[in-house]
């Protein structure tokens, strides 16, 4: 039901999916969200960070976390009956310091291009099966594809091997970092972006966040 994400070194960001009850319409369940450096007894009210229903936005975010730390999220709902859930916990890390944001980039949205959405593997690997005679993608460019569990978001996947076969490419990319886009930055490639969601970071900021990160794909 939910997922925590360090937006950057400072940031925190939780989002969850509606719950559902037979009593009671979703639109008034009741969410707390609670978050702590701990899983120990995380939900208690001194870690309650946000409390909201239905109705509103599915999302919190808190802004002054602590640089290269471990944090926890539980999120509850409650009907109207005062039945409280079991709490959905999630984790991340935030990075030593908010990542360098480069202007080097080439990245192609599967939707702009006509591209299939990309099959994935057991590995957690990614694989496109990209028309011969379309753009042909090359080892470090991007390619971003829409989320089908976060409205309007998009997953990004860095490309790392194309095997070019008689009608097609088959390329296979891994998953990269899902953050904010920068309006600094210059993209090569397709460049129709959706403003808020994707930053694209330097390659050790991103192996950093690759190996800590809870990723929603």
């Amino acid at each position: 039901m939910g997922l925590l994400h360090a937006v950057d070194a400072t940031e925190l960001s939780v989002a969850w999916d509606p719950a559902s009850d037979d009593a009671t319409d979703h639109s008034q369940l009741i969410y707390k969200v609670y978050i702590s450096e701990s899983e120990d007894d995380i939900v208690s009210e001194s870690n309650l960070v946000y409390q909201g229903t239905g109705s509103e936005e599915l999302s919190f975010t808190i802004s002054d976390a602590k640089p290269g730390t471990e944090y926890f999220a539980a999120i509850v709902a409650i009907d109207g009956s005062l039945n409280q859930s079991a709490p959905r916990i999630s984790s991340t890390i935030t990075p030593d310091e908010t990542p360098t944001i480069r202007d080097d980039i080439t990245v192609y949205f599967t939707d702009e291009e006509g591209w299939d959405v990309p099959d994935k593997d057991e590995t957690g690997l990614f694989h496109y099966s990209i028309p011969a005679g379309s753009t042909r993608p090359v080892v470090e460019n991007y390619i971003a594809f829409t989320s089908s569990e976060h409205d309007g978001a998009y997953i990004l996947t860095a490309v790392t091997a194309v095997i070019e076969d008689a009608d097609h490419y088959t390329v296979e990319a891994r998953p990269a970092v899902i953050m904010e886009i920068s309006d600094e930055v210059s993209f090569g490639g397709t460049v129709r972006i959706n403003p808020g969601r994707i930053r694209l970071t330097t390659p050790e900021a991103e192996e950093l966040a690759k190996k800590k990160a809870h990723y929603p794909c």
